[in-house]
């Protein structure tokens, strides 16, 4: 032996073949389990890592949010009186001429208008175009007949 170290040509220490066989089989079983406990640890760890750059990266635009509107809130803070942008209300429209609510004899009259022009358009009497061409003139004849009857 030359600095502590053999050459291997010593006898081999006795082995039984039973304590042999018994450490084999227990490693067999044992190693199943282990391999499952590692799978279960690595996947636990790589959902871990995943949680964590997620809420890094929540955190980092969070922050970006609260500064970008902390600059504009400068921004506007900063700005005159006369150069903020005056919020108009929205209006409602408004009709040219006053015209008072229709009477129940119109009402009638105008349903009954309606309703003959929607028997005469029905999908089964006449082809869309002829349809289509029939809403157009009488919606042009009744503007000039309501033109007509203001003048």
């Amino acid at each position: 032996m030359r600095n502590g170290k053999s050459k291997g040509k010593g006898k081999a220490p006795a082995v039984d073949a039973e304590e042999l066989e018994a450490r084999a089989s227990a490693f067999a079983r044992t190693s199943a389990v282990v391999r499952d406990a590692l799978k279960r640890w690595a996947a636990k760890a790589s959902e871990q890592v995943l949680y964590n750059k997620a809420v890094r990266r929540s955190d980092a635009y969070t922050g970006q949010r609260t500064k970008r509107r902390q600059e504009t809130r400068s921004q506007v803070d900063a700005a005159p009186e006369a150069k903020r942008p005056a919020r108009t209300r929205v209006r409602r429209r408004v009709s040219a001429k006053y015209m008072p609510p229709q009477t129940d004899a119109e009402l009638t009259r105008r349903l009954k208008e309606v309703s003959d022009i929607s028997f005469c358009l029905s999908a089964k009497s006449v082809p869309l175009i002829t349809r289509v061409l029939f809403l157009m003139i009488f919606f042009s004849l009744s503007a000039d007949l309501s033109e007509s009857r203001t003048a």
